[in-house]
């Protein structure tokens, strides 16, 4: 409550100024203080979920960049209520007035109130108090006698006037602001009874299917994009993995082909047909070390020739295929009498080998469509062509070859059997032709 009988600095005058101190460091000062340090703090997270819940009441209602509005008030009004009271008399009014005018700078800067109707009333309410503040220093010339009676009446009833304005004004904005809320919550309300009716699958569901699909063009634009680059990319890798393969294969062709030029000429090569091996046939002499030399030797001729009959599928037998023709090739040759060994080269054994491989692979493709189909769909639908489903080209059928333990030097070229043989014009194949493939092989 004011007193105005208690004279400043008496005793019952000093009795309230620690409860004034107090108010002036921790409200007037305090507060403000606090809460301009807490946003500057928090400025790069203000929209942060968990921030925002703790303070968002502070800017919620402010636009982007200008959340510190709140602080500009506080500040705007204790300069005009408090810090003019500390200042002469004569210039209260001129400190008065700049301080109005860069307010008002300050709101048509920033605005920042989203509503334009709150807008509006701040900036209305700005300007009354710099026209009342003008004012205030046209009536202070009266205590010099430079106006009369007639203008002080004067800019009494336009301080008045100023102020019905402004009550006016802010009753109207009031009302519209009211008309315009029931508007929003009408259409919020006809928007959920639309959705529910999409939802249920009315008709109002192919009325809103144009609306629809201009408003998501931007985001198909972004998955098309999206999948063009997908694309793109699984086929480099593919790229990639094929042509390191295709360098592996060359070194150990290279690898092989240097190993060919050793003493040991009739070693397995890499020709395409049965290599004959002169193999000198001792006959029987006089000694006892002779007619045991030429017996052994037809041994392990004979030897080699049933190991061509049935080892020639495993590395063992390919390897003791190797050292028996070293040993025959090392013979001493007593006369002419020769005889043909033939000895199956590498690439009929690789042949061999590729043939059985196909077809274990074969029934294992059968097994896995019987018993686990959900496999083979699997490795169908995640590799190029994406926009097709349970089709493979021959890149990507090379490659579930592989995933599926088919070794890497037959991985491209069962892929190339399985395409031309059951593959169409286009260079795909599909999940039923590759079963019907498998189907064939298996039997």
């Amino acid at each position: 409550m004011q007193d105005y009988s208690i004279a400043c600095y008496d005793p019952t005058h000093s009795y309230g100024v620690p409860f004034v101190v107090f108010m002036l460091l921790f409200f007037t000062f305090g507060l403000p203080l606090a809460v301009s340090g807490l946003l500057f703090a928090k400025r790069k997270s203000l929209y942060n979920p968990k921030v925002h819940a703790m303070m968002g009441f502070l800017y919620a209602r402010f636009q982007h960049g200008a959340e510190f509005w709140e602080i500009h008030e506080v500040i705007r009004k204790c300069l005009l209520m408090g810090f003019l009271i500390f200042l002469p008399p004569t210039s209260r009014s001129a400190i008065a007035i700049l301080i109005c005018v860069v307010c008002c700078c300050t709101l048509n800067y920033f605005q920042p109130h989203r509503n334009k109707l709150v807008l509006f009333v701040s900036q209305l309410s700005f300007l009354m108090s710099t026209f009342k503040y003008i004012c205030a220093i046209f009536l202070r010339i009266n205590a010099e006698t430079l106006l009369e009676a007639n203008d002080i009446t004067t800019l009494g009833w336009i301080m008045a006037t100023m102020d019905v304005v402004f009550i006016l004004v802010s009753l109207i904005v009031l009302v519209l602001i009211v008309v315009l809320l029931r508007a929003s919550a009408g259409k919020a309300q006809q928007s959920d009874t639309v959705t529910s009716r999409i939802s249920s699958g009315g008709r109002s569901q192919s009325r809103l299917r144009g609306w629809k699909s201009i408003r998501t063009k931007k985001v198909d634009a972004i998955q098309k994009r999206h999948k063009q680059h997908r694309n793109s990319f699984v086929e480099g890798v593919l790229q990639n993995q094929i042509t390191a393969s295709s360098r592996l294969e060359q070194r150990l062709s290279q690898r092989k082909a240097s190993k060919s030029n050793t003493p040991v000429k009739n070693k397995v090569n890499n020709l395409a047909a049965v290599v004959p091996v002169v193999v000198p046939v001792v006959p029987v002499v006089h000694r006892a070390n002779s007619i045991v030399h030429t017996a052994k030797l037809h041994q392990r001729i004979h030897h080699i020739k049933r190991l061509q009959q049935k080892r020639m599928g495993t590395k063992e037998g390919k390897q003791e295929v190797v050292n028996n023709a070293e040993v025959v090739n090392n013979a001493e040759v007593v006369n002419n009498a020769e005889v043909v060994v033939p000895i199956v080269v590498d690439q009929q054994v690789k042949d061999t080998g590729y043939e059985k491989e196909r077809k274990h692979f074969a029934k294992r493709i059968l097994q896995i469509s019987s018993n686990k189909q959900a496999i083979l769909i699997q490795c169908f639908q995640r590799l190029a062509p994406m926009d097709r489903s349970n089709v493979l080209s021959l890149k990507s059928l090379a490659i579930v070859l592989r995933k599926l333990k088919v070794s890497k030097r037959s991985c491209v070229k069962m892929a190339k059997d399985i395409a031309a043989k059951k593959g169409g014009s286009e260079g795909v194949i599909t999940l039923a032709q590759f079963v019907e493939w498998a189907k064939e092989e298996g039997m």
